[in-house]
């Protein structure tokens, strides 16, 4: 069972907390008052800051509620992410919100593979709702203590917790905090990424993705999210038939030097899922003076498809039910 002290913030951070949590960050205005008083907190930005994040208190506080999905969870303010979603209410990356709810519907099946402390799982749960399934897989044994915890405390039934990695074949291996403070969660990686030997590591177990997808519907539309810190492709390779079923869209980290520790690269991913079909996509969240404006568009080929850092793809068979109906709304359309 998982077990963590809780963090003691003064009321008056807890007041303005609460406050920030009801602004309407979808709106110019709101937006730009809350970045600011975000600011003004010492909140910090979109990275590990080992200086800011040790002015928080350790320990968790909550449980906090999504605003967009309902479901509850219990925060670390001493990490960088979890923080942001104390002060908001939602996921630090909000253009997956808007994702989530364009991309899926009732009765789909839903995949995580890299789920961290469940709070996409959580979306991707609320989404497919009870006539859905699916799996959400987290190694690392301390950050799936907190998945399992959240799954349980939201009576989460449609989607399973495994703590195994997924690769290619089945293994025994380590999975290692690469940098950061000791309380983020983020950045856990199965590649050897060297390091002065004193970086936290934890025995996984590494298992293939086919026995989980025997238990899926090869006919029904299938979103799968995966960020695994350069482990992509072993991942992909080890649940090959679900990169041909036809209904799939999968949300994919490219992130270069980590494929590379992996000994993959980007452009291998890239090359990967193009030859089962899939086409990349960027997705796009801009916020305007009356509101918010979410679209996706084809991303471009060659060279400039490979990041020289990371980012996130959308890829999608463009002869599949799924682009036609779940994409095409959105290519250019205000949300």
């Amino acid at each position: 069972m998982h077990k963590m002290s809780t963090a003691v913030l003064s009321p008056r951070i807890r007041l303005q907390a609460f406050v920030m949590r009801q602004m309407p960050r979808g709106i110019r205005k709101f937006s730009w008052w809350w970045d600011r008083m975000y600011a003004a907190l010492g909140g910090g930005g979109f990275d590990d800051d080992p200086e800011v994040d040790s002015r928080w208190p350790e320990g968790e506080i909550g449980p906090i509620r999504s605003r967009w999905f309902g479901y509850r969870v219990f925060l670390n303010l001493q990490s960088w992410s979890e923080r942001r979603t104390y002060f908001s209410g939602e996921y630090y990356q909000r253009e997956l919100q808007y994702l989530y709810q364009a991309i899926l519907r009732r009765g789909d099946q839903y995949l995580d593979i890299g789920a961290n402390i469940g709070m996409t799982a959580l979306m991707g749960s609320s989404r497919i709702g009870p006539e859905g399934r699916g799996f959400a897989f987290e190694p690392n044994p301390a950050v799936f203590a907190r998945l399992r915890r959240h799954f349980d405390d939201n009576q989460i039934t449609n989607i399973e917790a495994v703590p195994f990695a997924l690769g290619d074949c089945e293994a025994e291996g380590s999975i290692t905090t690469t940098r950061g403070t000791k309380n983020n969660s983020l950045l856990g990686t199965l590649s050897d990424v060297g390091g002065t030997g004193s970086e936290p590591r934890h025995p996984v177990r590494i298992v293939t993705g086919r026995p989980y997808l025997d238990k899926l519907d090869p006919a029904r539309p299938t979103f799968a999210k995966i960020d695994v810190e350069g482990y992509e492709i072993k991942a992909l390779r080890g649940m090959n038939d679900l990169l041909e079923w036809p209904e799939v869209a999968i949300l994919a980290e490219v992130n270069s030097p980590m494929l590379q520790l992996a000994g993959d690269s980007s452009e291998a991913l890239l090359e990967l899922l193009a030859s089962h079909g899939f086409q990349p996509f960027r997705h796009d969240l801009q916020v305007g003076r009356y509101g918010s404006r979410f679209s996706v568009k084809p991303a471009p080929s060659g060279r400039d498809l490979i990041p020289e850092d990371w980012e996130d793809y959308l890829f999608v068979k463009p002869d599949s039910r799924f682009y036609h109906e779940r994409m095409v709304p959105y290519l250019g359309a205000n949300h």
